[in-house]
């Protein structure tokens, strides 16, 4: 009983779809962080942040949308580029399941951040 089931863990993160799943919920949770905490209108936000200098760029509030967009082509692009290596190469394709999630991570910090100055 308890072998089948690794086997079938095994298998089934084998084939990367609970990986592009989480990468696709942490890129919606990224799009409703900003819908519910910064409410992006027509008002002036801060769209960049460096800790030496303080906010580098103000902009529209449907500009901070941009984020989560590009964040969600690159999910996108990575999974075309896997389906289409999946026959060949098996390094590339762990490579686009975790540049994709990488970048969800790192997309829902920098958005975390914005909340925390906006």
């Amino acid at each position: 009983m308890l072998k089948s089931f690794f086997k079938f863990l095994f298998q089934y993160l084998k084939t990367f779809r609970f990986l592009w799943g989480l990468s696709v919920v942490l890129n919606i949770i990224t799009f409703f962080a900003i819908f519910s905490k910064i409410k992006p209108e027509d008002e002036i936000v801060a769209l960049k942040y460096n800790i030496l200098s303080g906010v580098e760029w103000y902009g529209n509030g449907f500009n901070i949308y941009l984020l989560p967009t590009s964040a969600l082509i690159i999910i996108v692009i990575n999974y075309l580029l896997y389906l289409n290596l999946k026959k060949y190469l098996g390094f590339l394709n762990f490579l686009t399941v975790f540049a994709s999630l990488a970048v969800q991570i790192i997309t829902l910090i920098a958005v975390v951040l914005l909340i925390r100055i906006n």
